[in-house]
């Protein structure tokens, strides 16, 4: 009987047949014909890059063909480019992934192809041939880490006493040198890191258009273009270098925005975490533009205060979920006629959700982190300053952290601490003097000036509870603003908190009060 064949079949080599396909010179030559021509097909999806380089089906296209070429430095480039366009509309291609998954087996990478490979798998879990993959590189990956390492000799060097050394060695080394010098001893790792994690970072423009300039506190420094924004990689060794850049500049935790920027510099320099810290320039100029943190994701926001008077409006912050809290630390600052003066950042909450009457809850900005807080620090002045400069300077202070009060409960936060009001003491007109117990002989006296609320704090509370209404009909406005306020006068006055220094640093991690309070870092 016989059997039917869903497909022809072609009649394997049996013994004695000596056919020329078979020789080795014919398997070579049929291996050139296939090579030559899969490198014609890589030729013409080369060709459309070059038409259109966001074009991502042809990036990874010509991965799939590098793969098959065995080129997996190349093709892994090409399915990176190709996600990086996708990312950016936001459609994930799960071939990319794979593809670049199975480059990245093939050169060694199995952690990296791990990570591919179970993203894909996310987003096509019924996938077999991406299961069955996973499966294979998860082995190869815990057979390569059971196997015995070469013994290391052991060799002590006391790194600390050649510190000189080590910061001679850094100092003169690219991105990419210092990337490669991450693996070699704990000296020069911790000396790296430690300049990788804070930037300086001014805007200007050039024949080539605007550019962003980051400076590290030894004085290296790195300009990126807008344009290269939109400019892929097209050699591992380019794709390899902006990796380092990116890993020596970019991924910094503090980023210190200084002098003017235009709006759309954020997008490019990619602040996807930690401290943000908006300054002044050595000319005092600030960032005078509305600022989107909408697509970025930092968690911190400081805002230092201008060192003269600002002439510009008031200008819009729009902040992600992602930031939990904005500080503005205040000071007082001497003018040229010595006479003293305080300044803050003209900040409003987004500018199309902004409007001075209407105060606002979580519910109406989406997109704010409902555990938002704003901390305010006042300054501890200890200049001696005559009553009649006092007096003026005094009222600055108070009338800016009521404004920001307003800008706080305007941007739907869950709570604002104000900080060191006591550090004021030598400025305090005297109806502001805090209450001392020096003269109090009686210990029940003792006891209720203690106790008793100090006049800056209750000034503080009783502004908000008077300037919060919680029907804003109360205030005579046309019918289409008839609706409740929120937070009501109460709800207000228990989200301020008033905090000493002290009190407030034990809430902070190591460095954070520095990073908070501190304009130019050392080194900058």
């Amino acid at each position: 009987m016989g059997l039917a064949l869903s497909q022809p079949t072609l009649p394997g080599p049996t013994m004695g047949d000596h056919s020329p396909k078979d020789s080795p010179f014919a398997t070579d030559k049929d291996k050139a014909a296939s090579t030559k021509a899969r490198e014609a097909v890589e030729a013409a999806y080369t060709n459309a890059i070059k038409h259109n380089p966001h074009d991502d089906k042809a990036w990874g296209n010509r991965a799939m063909v590098n793969l098959k070429l065995e080129r997996w430095d190349q093709a892994e480039l090409d399915a990176s480019n190709a996600l990086h366009i996708e990312d950016v509309r936001h459609l994930l291609s799960v071939k990319s992934l794979y593809r670049r998954g199975v480059a990245r087996q093939a050169s060694g990478k199995h952690a990296a192809a791990i990570r591919d490979l179970k993203r894909a798998l996310t987003l096509d879990p019924n996938n077999v041939p991406i299961a069955t993959k996973l499966l294979e590189v998860a082995t190869q990956a815990g057979q390569a880490s059971c196997a015995p390492a070469p013994p290391t000799p052991k060799l002590t060097i006391d790194h600390l006493a050649y510190s000189h050394i080590v910061d001679a060695i850094v100092s003169f080394s690219d991105a990419e040198t210092r990337v490669a010098l991450l693996d070699t001893c704990t000296a020069i790792q911790n000396r790296i890191l430690k300049l990788c994690s804070h930037v300086e970072i001014t805007e200007g423009s050039d024949s080539q258009g605007e550019y962003a300039n980051i400076v590290q506190a030894d004085g290296m420094s790195f300009r990126v273009y807008a344009k290269w924004r939109f400019q892929l990689p097209t050699t591992p060794s380019d794709r390899w270098t902006r990796i380092c850049r990116d890993r020596i500049f970019l991924n910094s935790r503090t980023k210190d925005l200084c002098g003017p920027f235009t709006p759309d510099v954020i997008g490019y320099l990619e602040v996807d975490s930690g401290v943000v810290r908006m300054r002044p320039d050595q000319l005092d100029n600030h960032c005078f533009h509305n600022v989107c943190f909408m697509r970025e994701s930092p968690t911190k926001i400081v805002v230092f205060p201008l060192h003269d008077s600002c002439a510009k409006d008031w200008f819009s912050i729009s902040l992600s979920d992602s930031v939990t809290r904005i500080v503005y630390p205040l000071s007082m600052y001497w003018g040229p006629d010595s006479v003293p003066g305080v300044y803050t950042v003209p900040l409003v909450p987004r500018n199309d959700l902004y409007n001075p009457i209407v105060h606002r809850s979580p519910q109406d900005i989406p997109g704010v982190n409902p555990s938002l807080v704003m901390v305010i620090i006042w300054p501890t002045v200890n200049e001696v300053v005559s009553e009649e400069l006092a007096n003026p300077v005094f009222e600055q202070l108070l009338s800016q952290t009521c404004a920001l009060i307003m800008v706080a409960f305007q941007s739907a936060l869950h709570s604002l601490k104000v900080v060191n009001v006591a550090g004021t003491a030598s400025v305090r007109p005297r109806e502001y003097a805090m209450a001392t117990n020096k003269t109090s002989k009686n210990n029940k006296n003792k006891g209720k000036a203690k106790n008793k609320r100090d006049p800056v704090q209750a000034f503080i509370k009783d502004y908000v509870s008077s300037t919060m209404f919680h029907d804003i009909t109360a205030q005579g406005n046309p019918s289409p603003y008839r609706a409740p306020r929120l937070p009501s006068p109460a709800q207000a006055a228990q989200k301020v908190v008033f905090l000493t220094e002290e009190e407030y640093r034990s809430q902070l991690g190591p460095g954070e009060w520095e990073v908070e309070t501190v304009e130019v870092m050392e080194g900058f």
